[in-house]
């Protein structure tokens, strides 16, 4: 499935990039990727993605500091 029409980003690509930097920010999601660099339509639609792959991630996804 195609999110981003102009970068011809896949949800597979998405997927990929969270997978392997879980604690990466959107928009470091949209500088990676280039979706929704162009002119902005899949915003949302990426968004939503986003959202709903974190969410999906195993909650100890936060970051665990020792001293």
């Amino acid at each position: 499935m195609i999110i981003c029409r102009c970068n011809e980003v896949t949800l597979h690509e998405i997927k990929q990039f969270i997978s392997k930097k879980p604690y990466a920010t959107f928009d470091e999601l949209k500088l990676a990727t280039t979706a929704s660099t162009a002119c902005g339509r899949c915003h949302s639609l990426l968004k939503k993605t986003y959202d709903k792959i974190n969410k999906d991630l195993p909650s100890n996804k936060q970051l665990r500091i020792s001293f």
